[in-house]
This record gives C-alpha cells, sequence and structure tokens, in this order.
C-alpha cells in the first residue's frame, strides 16, 4: 500500500469519526433540548393540542396520547423528568423555564413555582392549536377525534329537557353513576333525567365534554366501589335546555378555537375547586345563551366492559353545591349583563363565599382581561359570546338504554303487557312465553334499527303484536306515532313503559320518510335503519341475512311522465299539492344547485356538499328512470344504509321542504341515490290491494321478507286469519 493511499484513508477515517461525534452531540442536545425545554422556537403548527397538568396529577405514561394521530402534547410540570411516551417533538414538556422562555410576554400565565396549566393553553395556542383536548395524564382513549366527532363536518344529537339536573352517565345508560359535583346533592334528592328529549340539529358545539367513567370522574349512590356493566356507548350527543344544570367534571373537555376564551380559570385555586367552577361557569354561559356545549361518550381503553366508580366524592374541600346555586338565584347583575365577563361575575360572586382567601373579582376580572388580550396578540379574535344556532326537531321519548337492560331481566308487568294479546288469541301460554323471553334477551339483530311507524291513534293497541314478533329480533325498535303524549299515556297504561318513541307524524303520515331520518340522527352503533309500518307483517328471520350495504325497497312502483297533465289520474295524489308539483319544485331545486359554481344552500343542507350532492342525485336519477320521468309505489317498508344516512337526510329535508308525499319521495330518493350502474335492489314480498287484501295470508311465504298489509287488529281475529297466525306464521319465530 502506498503511502498516499494510507493517507487518504487516514484522512477518511478521521472524517467519519468528526461526523460520528458531531451526530452523538447533535442526539445529546436533542434529547436534553426537549427534556429542558430550553428556546422552542421551532415548534410546527399543528391544530390539534392536548394539554395535561403534571403539577397536579403526576403524569408517569402518555403514550396512548402522544399515538394519537394529527395530535401533539404538551405536559405542564414543576420539574425535569423523564414521562414514558413523551419525546419531542410529538411531546413537550413545559417547565417554569420554559414558561419564562417561550411566554415572557403573557403575565397571565407566567407566574412560575410552579407553571399554571394556562401555560399549557397559551403554549399550545401560540404553537398553532386549533382545537385543544383539556386532559389528565391518565386518560386511556382509543381515538379522541372520534369519541368527540371532531371530523364530521355537521353535529346534530339530543337535547334532554324537563329536569333540574342533568346526568349525562343516565343517557349513555350507566343508571349507577353520579357526576362528583352532585356529591352534596344526592343526599337531597333522588336525581333521574326526564326521558324527554329534542332531536337537535347544531350548527356547531365550540365546548364539547366528555363522559368517562373512572374514579375521579364519578361516584356510585350507595354502597362501595362497583363495576358497571353497559351497553350504549355510542349514542348521540346530548345537550341540555337553559334552566337545567349540568356537570363538567365527568371526563376530558374539547376546547375549539371560538371559545378558548373560556379555558381561563382563575389563579389560586385548586385543581377540584377549577372542575366546579368551570361547571358553575359553563351552566351559566348556557342559561344566558352564550354558549353551545354538549356531552360525548369517551370510552376508556384500558377498561374493556369493566367501569368503576367509588362512592365517595373526590373533591375534599367545602364547596356546597346547593349553597352556591341558591347564591346565583339571588344574584343582580348591575352591568354586564348577557357577557362573559358578566357571567364570570355572578359564578365569581357566590363561589368566592365558599373558599376563603380568594382574589377579588376586580383581579380576576384583571386576569380575564389579560388572557384575552394574550389571545388577541396571538391572532384570536375576542368573543363574548359562542352562540350558535341550534335548531330542534322532533320530540321524542328516548329509552334506548333502559330498553335494551329492561329485556335482560324483565319485570311481570313487561311480560304480560307483551305476551297477553299473543296467548289470548293462540292459547299455549308456556309454548309463547319461554322461548319468546329467551330471544329477546339476546336479539340476533344488532346491527339494525327497526322503526314501525303507527300512522293512527286507533291502532295503538297492536303494539303488543309488534313488539312479541319484533323484540325477539332486534335489539333497536323506535316507534314513530302521531300523537306523543297519547301515545305515552297509552303505552304507559298498558305497561310498555320502556319503549323509544318519536312524534314523527306531526303533519301526517305523507311524510313519514322523516322517521327514518330522524332516527339516523341517534347516532347509534348500526349498519342501517329498516323502517315498516305497523300493518307490515315482517318475515324477521329473513332480515338477519339481508345485505347491510344499499337502500332497498319494496318492489311495487309505477312510473309517469312529470310534466305531462293528468286528467282523471288513477293514483289520486299526483293532482294534489302533494304530487306532481311538489316533484317538479324539489327536482327543479336540485338542478339549480347542480348547476351552481357556489354552495349558496350549504346552510341548509349542511351533511354534504350540496352542489356536488346535487349534481351527482339528479345524473343518477336522469340514469335510472330518464330526464322526463317520475315514479311513485308504495313506501310501507324501505331500508337505508348509515353509509347513506348524511344523503338519505338532506335529500329528505328537499323533499319535505316542498311537501312531497312519501309514496313519490321514496322513491325518488332511491334513484337519485342509486348509481345507474348498479342493479336494482327490492325488498321480497307483496304489496296487496283491492281484493287481495281481504285474504293477505295466502300470500305467504317463509322465503319473502314481508306482506303488506296483514293488520292484526282486524286480519288476525277472522278464524282464517287466527289459524295462520297462530298455527303458521307465530311458529315460525325464532328461525334465523
Amino acid at each position: 500500500m502506498t503511502s498516499s493511499v494510507i493517507v487518504r484513508t487516514l484522512k477518511l477515517y478521521f472524517q467519519l469519526t468528526v461526523l460520528l461525534v458531531l451526530v452523538s452531540v447533535f442526539i445529546f442536545v436533542l434529547y436534553d433540548f426537549n427534556l429542558k425545554n430550553l428556546h422552542l422556537t421551532t415548534v410546527n403548527k399543528l391544530e390539534r393540542w392536548i394539554v395535561l397538568d403534571d403539577v397536579t396529577f403526576p403524569c408517569r405514561d402518555v403514550t396512548t396520547l402522544t399515538s394519537q394521530e394529527g395530535w401533539k402534547v404538551v405536559v405542564v410540570t414543576d420539574q425535569k423528568k423523564n414521562i414514558r411516551g413523551c419525546s419531542f417533538p410529538r411531546c413537550h414538556l413545559l417547565t417554569e423555564h420554559g414558561v419564562l422562555e417561550q411566554l415572557n410576554h403573557s403575565t397571565t400565565v407566567n407566574r412560575p413555582n410552579p407553571p399554571s396549566k394556562l401555560s399549557g393553553y397559551l403554549f399550545a395556542i401560540q404553537s398553532g392549536a386549533r382545537i385543544i383536548l383539556d386532559a389528565e395524564c391518565s386518560l386511556q382513549i382509543s381515538d379522541i377525534a372520534q369519541s368527540f366527532r371532531l371530523d364530521e363536518s355537521h353535529q346534530d344529537g339530543l337535547t334532554n329537557i324537563g329536569t333540574e339536573y342533568f346526568n349525562p352517565y343516565e343517557h349513555f345508560g350507566i343508571f349507577q353513576a353520579i357526576p362528583n359535583e352532585y356529591i352534596d346533592l344526592s343526599t337531597t334528592k333522588e336525581k333521574s333525567n326526564t326521558d324527554m328529549y329534542f332531536i337537535t340539529d347544531w350548527n356547531a358545539v365550540p365546548i364539547r365534554q366528555g363522559v368517562l367513567v373512572s374514579e375521579s370522574t364519578c361516584f356510585k349512590r350507595n354502597g362501595d366501589a362497583i363495576d358497571l356493566h353497559y351497553n350504549i356507548r355510542d349514542a348521540a350527543p346530548v345537550s341540555f335546555v337553559n334552566h337545567t344544570l349540568a356537570p363538567f367534571s365527568t371526563g376530558p373537555t374539547i376546547f375549539f378555537e371560538d371559545a378558548f376564551s373560556l379555558l381561563f380559570t382563575p389563579p389560586g385555586i385548586d385543581a377540584d375547586a377549577i372542575k366546579m367552577f368551570r361547571t358553575l361557569w359553563f351552566n351559566e354561559l348556557n342559561f344566558q345563551h352564550l354558549i353551545t356545549t354538549a356531552f360525548y361518550y369517551v370510552y376508556n381503553s384500558n377498561q374493556g366492559q369493566s367501569v368503576t366508580c367509588f362512592n365517595s366524592s373526590t373533591l375534599n374541600y367545602k364547596l356546597n353545591l346547593l349553597s352556591i346555586l341558591n347564591c346565583m338565584k339571588d344574584f343582580s347583575y348591575e352591568e354586564n349583563s348577557g357577557s362573559f365577563t358578566g357571567s364570570l361575575q355572578k359564578v365569581w360572586n357566590c363561589f368566592s363565599t365558599q373558599i376563603p382567601h380568594l382574589d377579588s373579582f376586580e383581579k380576576i376580572e384583571n386576569s380575564f382581561a389579560e388572557w384575552n388580550s394574550h389571545l388577541s396578540a396571538l391572532g384570536l379574535t375576542e368573543n363574548n359570546t359562542v352562540q350558535f344556532k341550534r335548531q330542534y326537531m322532533y320530540s321524542i321519548k328516548y329509552r334506548i338504554p333502559r330498553q335494551v337492560q329492561e329485556f335482560r331481566n324483565l319485570t311481570a308487568k313487561t311480560e304480560n303487557a307483551i305476551l297477553n294479546d299473543v296467548i289470548s288469541l293462540c292459547g299455549k301460554k308456556e309454548l309463547y312465553k319461554l322461548n319468546a323471553l329467551q330471544r329477546m334477551s339476546d336479539p340476533v339483530i344488532k346491527d339494525i334499527v327497526l322503526i314501525i311507524v303507527i300512522n293512527y291513534q286507533k291502532v295503538f293497541s297492536s303494539i303488543a303484536y309488534n313488539e312479541y314478533i319484533h323484540r325477539q329480533y332486534f335489539k333497536y325498535i323506535i316507534y314513530c306515532v302521531p300523537s306523543l303524549n297519547e301515545f305515552e299515556d297509552y303505552s304507559q297504561t298498558m305497561g310498555f313503559d320502556y319503549l323509544t318513541f318519536i312524534d314523527g307524524l306531526t303533519f301526517g303520515w305523507w311524510f313519514y320518510y322523516e322517521c327514518a331520518a330522524s332516527v339516523m340522527k341517534l347516532s347509534l352503533p348500526v349498519k342501517g335503519y329498516l323502517q315498516i309500518g305497523d300493518d307490515v307483517l315482517l318475515n324477521t328471520w329473513n332480515i338477519v341475512a339481508m345485505p347491510r350495504d344499499g337502500m332497498m325497497l319494496s318492489f311495487s312502483q309505477r312510473f309517469v311522465e312529470l310534466n305531462q297533465i293528468k286528467i282523471n289520474f288513477s293514483w289520486p295524489f299526483w293532482n294534489t299539492y302533494l304530487g306532481q308539483s311538489a316533484v317538479q319544485l324539489s327536482l327543479q331545486e336540485l338542478q339549480n344547485a347542480s348547476s351552481s359554481q357556489t354552495d349558496a344552500e350549504s346552510s341548509k343542507y349542511p351533511r354534504v356538499h350540496y352542489s356536488s350532492f346535487a349534481a351527482k342525485f339528479i345524473r343518477n336519477l336522469h340514469g335510472n328512470i330518464g330526464p322526463r320521468m317520475s315514479v311513485f309505489g308504495a313506501g310501507d317498508i324501505f331500508y337505508v344504509p348509515e353509509s347513506l344516512s348524511n344523503e338519505y337526510i338532506t335529500a329528505t329535508d328537499i323533499f319535505r321542504r316542498n311537501s312531497c308525499m312519501v309514496e313519490l319521495a321514496l322513491r325518488l330518493i332511491y334513484y337519485g341515490l342509486k348509481q345507474p350502474e348498479k342493479k336494482r335492489a327490492f325488498i321480497p314480498g307483496h304489496d296487496l290491494w283491492g281484493y287481495d287484501r281481504k285474504a293477505p295470508w295466502r300470500f305467504f311465504n317463509v322465503n319473502d321478507t314481508f306482506i303488506h298489509p296483514f293488520k292484526w287488529l282486524l286480519d288476525a281475529k277472522t278464524e282464517e286469519g287466527r289459524q295462520f297466525a297462530c298455527q303458521l306464521y307465530l311458529p315460525s319465530l325464532g328461525r334465523t
């Protein structure tokens, strides 16, 4: 080997050695940089941040939170430490030094020894946060965005009405859990939500309160800590009317940018007091219509189906909620009424009487003003209201959690209500009772909601037959009825006090396609929605294997020229305001939207990109039936998959606005949503007319899905009808 080669080799070796040293130094500095939180000016902008407090609740492991896709985490801490799962750049430790370096312009949060959680909020906002999750380090959650529905363009759910204190745990089927704020109320009165709700469309929900069952969020009414088993964790978000008190310490909380002003917490109070303060403040803001809030179920991924509440509160200080509420009732505004500051004054005036040596309201008001000035300096608009339009739809008696639990341990009253009519018709009590009740406790169809439409009060007494037949197969059943009060009176009297039912026929049966659209807003964990009339005889066993992925109607239909005037047309509705003119108006609205360059009507139809939806709807419709045709047919049974729920709701809104009746609207919606190249899908069965209706049992086939109509209150009372029901149809129940 020559000397020149040796020199080059040594030189290369030296360069590689220097490079390795530099890389090692860089890695060490980067690690130390994250640990010590030196000047963090290189943080990339990110919309979603999680803020944790290690000072109050020590953090040991934040892996679950730092592994959330699309989120970054900031942990406020009073010392340099290693936290499992917290590593730069996904996770930032914000120490006293970091506060001084990064937030030295912010006097509100520049309070070292130790730094406050306000520091974490402001650090996240300064780093580009547009959504903040305020949580505890112990939170175990599988998907934040899914739990709080952050990726949905539109929010809808339920609004509970009629109670003094609202317990969100009950709404999700966890009946023994009570929010910690209610500890001093539990001995005063037995609290229970009413079953009455409004189905609600929110324009937006800027504050979303998580409902989590854990040792730090709830307690049991009596006895020791227990495991709670519950069924409905994917139910619709729920809000409350403005005269009701609701808790805001039930779990993590989402704040959108419009509500960042309300992240403010007064200095000098501990974490438990902050929870109570927020509950009082947010309720007062809701009472004044200044904010929109709702509760969302959060599933703790560590706990499976076993969850625990304690029988004692974690509120160790002497804060009496009832005393504070009584004080607030007597408070009179002198100024600032109807603003964030005014509501803060009212809450602080009464809250501060419970804790000695707190700052005066003048100091709190100045701190709040400073907080807002910091937000303004970061480019956020100062708000005095986060008020959004909410639209109440139909009233509903929502008892899904209760009815699911009811059939695991039926009372004698419920058994009799379900069985008596069938036993009176057919006899053989034990034969009908034993197998039927066993199937009701664990129905095989858990992924479809059955919606049963009852058009008239005179057929309320068909409920017993409908319950006996359908409850053996369907976990979720909802009735759509013409009068909520009359139906409730009847169902309570007859022993059906567990039913969920919606007041969906206020304007008559002509628009009962809205029933399914309303039920879709309940967000039940299903793949689809099957709607039938109370006089549809359903071969339930054939629903078990029915395809779930496409919309389906019955086969019976007729086509008619869209723009031709029909004299003495055999179908009576075509020449009414419910018929031809309603179709023309609806399709013209869609045609106009499809050719629009702007989405001007998007506020009316927020679930879809409206102009794109309209263009696709018109294209599908023309491809399926032609541009000059309309179609009508029976609407007594139809199925809509969950995957089309946004499109179905939007379409029903359009046709309902133009008063288009069900037998037209359903067919047009079907052909507007179905791609022309896909095969038409119909539900096999028989829509009977004329003479055929006198003996519907003649058309029964175990391989079909339905017969319409079969009227239990008439057909089953004839001798042939009774024999068919008792000897052929009812014994077939249990087939799969």
